[in-house]
């Protein structure tokens, strides 16, 4: 026997036939299967087609072990079809859901959503109302402490000027402390009591003290009163905004009265030319001496008049003076232009309110 591919060595024991594949059975495939042929056959047996030599092995009588021809023809199903048409079915089914559902929505589903998209919207200018409310409250709080602190402090210092055991002597002394450059703000109230009230008015020790210490008819530079005294003081402060007043001595005068001799600087600003010398401005003739004036510093020598009454124990009558007649001198030459600077002016030579103020 040749020794060849094609010719094994045990050829003698092989039958001539055809070679066959075994497979499985197609036992998925039930749908073609009717009732009445259940026994084996195929419903149709076109639809298997044998080659010329060989006919259609019997399904129902075929093994695992049975040889299957792997010329025949595979059974015509149709399953994989149905799945994709299936598919193409519920798909459809499904756009068309969808589309429904999109045409669907009325005005009233579209009002509702824009109600939604515009409640954020809302919520928040609400809060940042509600925010600024807060602030504006808190603000307002704030203000009406600072104002009861005010208050507070004016009334504690009245107390405790009272409380001390008054006399000529400490009142005169006390003045200097409190009011070294003046008054600084003003009362707007014509009632003694109402002057608590007016936190514009100096500081509280400086309210404080004229309140408890002054008498309700007190004789100051504008006139008689409590609010006189307290304008006089305010105005001269505005003129003479860098005037400062320095206690030199006291001394016993007539009728329970202090004299307090002091020592006065006045810087002549360009804002103290302007309120208390205005017409040195508005007249060109009288405009160089503005020019002369403005920035000299004067030193001079000034008095405060105290008169006490014993049975109130408060003061009765509080000027001041002070001699700026021989500093201007010095600087201006001569008497004639002293007197023409001082003409029109709102303060005096002797550092008082003149009466054009």
């Amino acid at each position: 026997m040749n020794n060849n591919v094609l010719y094994p060595p045990n050829l003698q024991r092989l039958a001539d036939g055809k070679v066959t594949m075994r497979a499985r059975p197609l036992t998925n495939v039930y749908t073609a299967v009717s009732s009445s042929n259940i026994t084996g056959e195929f419903p149709g047996s076109k639809s298997f087609q044998s080659t010329p030599a060989t006919t259609a092995p019997d399904v129902s009588k075929r093994t695992s072990h049975d040889p299957v021809d792997v010329n025949a023809t595979p059974l015509n199903v149709d399953y994989p079809n149905d799945l994709d048409a299936h598919k193409r079915k519920k798909s459809s089914t499904l756009n068309m859901t969808r589309k429904r559902q999109r045409m669907s929505f009325t005005d009233t589903d579209e009002e509702d959503v824009e109600l939604r998209r515009s409640r954020p919207r809302v919520n928040m200018q609400r809060y940042r109302n509600k925010i600024r409310m807060h602030a504006d409250t808190l603000e307002a709080d704030v203000q009406q402490l600072r104002e009861e602190i005010q208050k507070l402090q004016l009334k504690h210092h009245t107390l405790l000027a009272t409380s001390k055991k008054n006399t000529a002597w400490g009142v005169a002394a006390e003045y200097f402390r409190l009011f070294p450059y003046g008054l600084r703000g003003g009362f707007t109230s014509t009632e003694p009591h109402d002057l608590i009230e007016a936190p514009s008015s100096g500081s509280s020790e400086q309210r404080g003290f004229l309140i408890a210490n002054m008498a309700a008819d007190v004789i100051g530079p504008k006139g008689c009163g409590l609010q006189k005294l307290v304008e006089g003081l305010r105005k001269l402060t505005l003129y003479l905004p860098t005037m400062s007043t320095q206690l030199v001595r006291l001394e016993t005068g007539p009728r329970d009265s202090i004299i307090a001799s002091t020592r006065v600087e006045v810087t002549i600003t360009a804002n103290a030319i302007r309120l208390a010398f205005p017409h040195l401005i508005h007249n060109k003739k009288r405009s160089r001496f503005a020019s002369m004036l403005q920035g000299q510093q004067l030193v001079t020598q000034g008095v405060v008049h105290f008169e006490w009454d014993s049975d109130s124990s408060r003061v009765t009558l509080l000027q001041s003076k002070a001699d700026l007649l021989t500093p201007m001198l010095k600087i201006l030459g001569d008497l004639e232009t002293v007197a023409s600077v001082f003409q029109e002016a709102l303060i005096t030579p002797e550092c008082t309110l003149s009466s054009k103020d």
